[in-house]
């Protein structure tokens, strides 16, 4: 995948993902976008068999950027290699602030092709929910869970 692909897929279901954020949660989402990925797991075993040395590299290049908040631009950068991608990515709101609606890309640290869906749209849900009840995105914060 191009990184213009990407982009496009990841703005598209971006505001997807804020659609479906809003009917469960009470807040005002920002237009502006920003990101932060979390690999599945990120250890890293230079004698694992299971990541390629490419997946590990791009692994590394997360770790630099852990816990960070960037543009959809950096994650291309750091999500392309060679034209793959993680094999999937579940993305979410993780929280918002008065100028930004922060997404979580939850995702593989295995590369391939173009998968069929780039990403699998979710809402994270507080313990405490109640069905039929909106909640505050930023629960997490609240419970210490952020």
């Amino acid at each position: 995948m191009d990184k213009t692909a990407f982009l496009q897929r990841l703005t598209a279901d971006s505001k997807l993902t804020v659609d479906l954020t809003k009917s469960f949660c009470m807040n005002q989402f920002p237009d502006t976008h920003l990101y932060t990925i979390v690999p599945n797991s990120w250890m890293i075993d230079l004698n694992d068999e299971h990541l390629t040395k490419d997946e590990i590299f791009n692994l590394q290049s997360w770790r630099l950027h852990k816990g960070r908040a960037l543009a959809a631009n950096d994650v291309a950068e750091l999500m392309i290699h060679d034209y793959k991608i993680p094999a999937w990515m579940n993305l979410s709101v993780w929280k918002i602030t008065k100028d930004h609606t922060i997404f979580e890309i939850f995702c593989s640290r295995r590369l391939r092709e173009e998968p069929p869906e780039v990403f699998h749209i979710q809402v994270a849900l507080p313990p405490y929910y109640e069905k039929g009840v909106q909640f505050d995105v930023n629960w997490r914060s609240a419970t210490g869970k952020e």
